[in-house]
C-alpha cells in the first residue's frame, strides 16, 4: 500500500491523481485475488496512520493539512468503490 501512497499523492500539497488512484488500485486487486475497495481501505488506513506519525515527530501544520486533504480524498473513493 505505501507504494500506492507515493505514487498518486502529493505530500506536500495533498494533491490526488484520482485517475492513477483507480488505476493502482485496480492493477493491485487485479494481481492480488482482492476487492478494490479492500486494496483502497488499506491505503486509506496507511495515509490516515503516515499523517498521524508526521504530526507526532514534526508537527507541521502545512504538511498535517495536506495529510489530511489526501485522506479525505482516499476516503471519498472508498465510498465510490
Amino acid at each position: 500500500m505505501r507504494f500506492i501512497q507515493n505514487h498518486i499523492a502529493d505530500s506536500d500539497s495533498g494533491f490526488v491523481d484520482e485517475a492513477t488512484l483507480d488505476w493502482t488500485t485496480a492493477h493491485f486487486a487485479e494481481r492480488l485475488g482482492e476487492s478494490k475497495r479492500a486494496i483502497a481501505v488499506c491505503a486509506f488506513v496507511l495515509d490516515v496512520l503516515s499523517t498521524c506519525w508526521s504530526c507526532e515527530m514534526n508537527c507541521v501544520p502545512d504538511r498535517i493539512e495536506a495529510g489530511l486533504q489526501v485522506a479525505a480524498t482516499l476516503a471519498r473513493y472508498v465510498e465510490r468503490v
